[in-house]
């Protein structure tokens, strides 16, 4: 397969200002990198109440036109500020990256050679993958692994993880299935990997290291609530209303 020579990273961001600038500047300087100088990173600003606005307007004043920043309020999902950021990317292999750190983005680089060895038009971190290594609570291993059981039963996804942060696509294969995709949460993920794998493109999955970062961990019960009724939501949209074909 070609070498990859122009990527998009979307970062979406809610209340960041801590560590954005971190996360841009390393992410640059990973690129970089791997040989790769034609990029845009796309910070896409979903409704944050602090300075994360400002802080990434500092560091883009610093990257020559490589950083972009989407912005608005109020605060959306997860999801729909990935979807803003791909419809907006303009290069050809996009990866999708959490702000917060837990997945430091020189780890692209295992996704670009695993889409270049398999031919896949996607590939997505796994946390559940063996050769992966996963430094984070107990209680979140805990639901990740009840997650995945309860979508294996509900949907028989051929993959083992589907919600790490870190997932690199064909601009192709992404922007054809954006448009059936009306999750703006957290389920996001998993309706995006449904649509792609109903459309018939390859997905593989590729291990990763991860590092809790904050000592609290953002969703709670009322989070994990409003995943399971999108889940669900996502099973009527597939079986019964066939959206996704």
């Amino acid at each position: 397969m070609e070498e990859v020579k122009e990527i998009s990273v979307i970062i979406p961001a809610f209340n960041e200002e801590g560590i954005i600038q971190r996360t841009i500047l390393e992410t640059a300087e990973s690129l970089k990198s791997f040989g790769i100088n034609d990029f845009e990173i796309i910070m896409v600003n979903d409704g944050s109440s602090d300075n994360t606005l400002a802080a990434t307007k500092e560091i883009q004043e610093s990257q020559r036109g490589l950083v972009k920043i989407i912005d608005y309020k109020p605060n959306r999902g997860k999801g729909y500020a990935l979807r803003r950021g791909a419809l907006q990317s303009l290069k050809e292999i996009v990866v999708f990256l959490d702000a917060d750190m837990e997945l430091h983005p020189l780890q692209i680089r295992n996704l670009l050679n695993k889409m270049q060895e398999s031919g896949s038009e996607v590939v997505i971190g796994s946390k559940r993958s063996r050769e992966s290594k996963v430094n984070y609570s107990f209680k979140r291993r805990i639901f990740s692994s009840a997650y995945y059981y309860f979508v294996k039963i509900l949907f028989g996804l051929p993959l083992r993880d589907t919600q790490t942060g870190l997932k690199l696509f064909r601009a192709h294969a992404l922007k054809s299935i954006l448009g059936r995709l009306v999750i703006d949460k957290y389920a996001f993920d998993l309706e995006l990997l449904i649509a792609l794998n109903r459309k018939g493109f390859r997905i593989e999955e590729c291990p990763v290291e991860v590092t809790q970062v904050r000592q609290k961990g953002r969703i709670g019960m009322r989070d994990i609530f409003r995943m399971l009724k999108d889940t669900f939501r996502i099973f009527g949209r597939l079986y019964f209303r066939k959206a996704y074909r």
